[in-house]
């Protein structure tokens, strides 16, 4: 019974946080038990190790990168790291971190307001990485005009993309 009133929710929690990517000794310091314990207890909780190596991705690095998976994308998370892309997609999906895929940043709509009417929408849609429609949506959206409904405004918009 001793060991149940050892292994409260929060070392659990601590547990399955740290263990996968952690460094087995210094978790069993942090939660003041034996290595074998860990192990027995991440067993008990089916927590695995990960495939990656703790040398391969330093504290600081996974800190980033789950502060800044869902709003960079995974070229400059490739170049920041000088990881390839399916290094950085690899840690995300043992975090447990997910992209909005449609998700738009800050930056790009930025360049939609600025660039809108000025640019050919080839040249948006080839910096962007994003269709025609969703370039306009996102226009729309951006000068309040998205649930208007309006025709002449779309078709206007559409003629200047032309």
């Amino acid at each position: 019974m001793a060991n149940r009133k050892f292994w409260t929710p929060q070392k659990i929690a601590i547990l399955k946080k740290k263990y996968p990517l952690g460094n087995l000794k210094d978790l069993a310091l942090e939660l003041d038990c034996t290595i074998t314990a860990l192990k027995k207890q991440a067993s008990n909780h089916k927590i695995s190790k990960s495939i990656v190596k703790k040398t391969d991705w330093t504290d600081l690095e996974i800190e980033y990168l789950k502060n800044n998976f869902g709003k960079t994308s995974n070229k400059e998370l490739s170049d920041y790291y000088k990881k390839n892309n399916q290094a950085i997609r690899t840690m995300a999906q043992k975090l447990g971190l997910k992209k909005q895929k449609w998700a738009w940043k800050i930056g790009e709509e930025k360049y939609v307001a600025l660039n809108y009417g000025k640019l050919p929408i080839e040249e948006m849609i080839t910096h962007l990485s994003k269709t025609k429609w969703a370039i306009i949506n996102k226009y729309r959206e951006l000068n309040g005009l998205r649930k208007s409904g309006d025709k002449t405004i779309i078709s206007d918009f559409t003629t200047t993309l032309k």
